[in-house]
C-alpha cells in the first residue's frame, strides 16, 4: 500500500475551507492517485486510488483508500463532495465501523441527488478489491489501524460524532 503524501498544514487548510469544526476530522480525497493508478486523467472505480487523512489536535495520519463504488450498476450510490457527520457503527452487524449520518449521493442511471441516511459506511475491503456499494473502504490490512485511530481520538475528546470532508482531487 502507498501512503498518501500531504502535510498537516495542507489538510488543515482543506478542513478550514470546508467549514468543518470537529476536533477530529477525516478528510477524503477522491482521485488522489488519479494519474498514477488506473486510467490516467480519471478517477476509477474498484481500486484504492483515493486517500483518507485523520486529523486531530493530537494526531495526523494518511491512508490509501477508496471513496467510490466498486462497479457501475443501476442505482448504486456515489457520495457527493461535502461535509458529513460520522458516528461509530457496526457494519452489517458484524464488526466495528463508521457510518455517515445524513448524506447526499448520486445514483448510477438516475437523475438528481438523494439526501438521507443511505448506509454509507467506512469499512474494509480485501487487499485488491474495494467491496463498495458506495461506502468508503480501506484494505483490511490497514483498516484496523485507521479505525482504532478514529475511535481513540473520538474517545479522547469525548465525541459521539466527528466530521468527514470529502473533496475531489482537482
Amino acid at each position: 500500500m502507498k501512503v498518501p503524501k500531504m502535510t498537516r498544514e495542507e489538510i488543515e487548510k482543506i478542513v478550514q475551507e470546508s467549514g468543518a469544526a470537529s476536533k477530529v476530522v477525516i478528510v477524503g480525497i477522491r482521485g488522489y492517485y488519479r494519474d498514477s493508478m488506473g486510467k490516467v486523467g480519471q478517477n476509477d472505480r474498484g481500486i484504492y486510488d483515493d486517500a483518507l487523512f485523520v486529523i486531530s489536535p493530537e494526531k495526523f495520519e494518511a491512508f490509501q483508500a477508496n471513496v467510490d463504488p466498486s462497479i457501475f450498476r443501476q442505482g448504486i450510490a456515489t457520495l457527493k463532495v461535502g461535509v458529513y457527520q460520522v458516528v461509530k457503527w457496526i457494519h452489517k452487524s458484524k464488526y466495528a465501523a463508521l457510518q455517515i449520518v445524513n448524506d447526499t449521493v448520486t445514483r448510477d442511471g438516475k437523475n438528481g441527488e438523494f439526501t438521507g441516511r443511505h448506509g454509507i459506511n467506512f469499512h474494509y475491503g480485501s487487499e485488491t478489491e474495494t467491496w463498495s456499494e458506495g461506502c468508503q473502504t480501506l484494505p483490511k490490512s490497514i483498516y484496523w489501524t485507521f479505525l482504532n485511530l478514529v475511535y481513540a481520538e473520538m474517545n479522547r475528546f469525548h465525541l459521539d460524532s466527528i466530521q468527514y470532508v470529502l473533496i475531489d482531487n482537482d
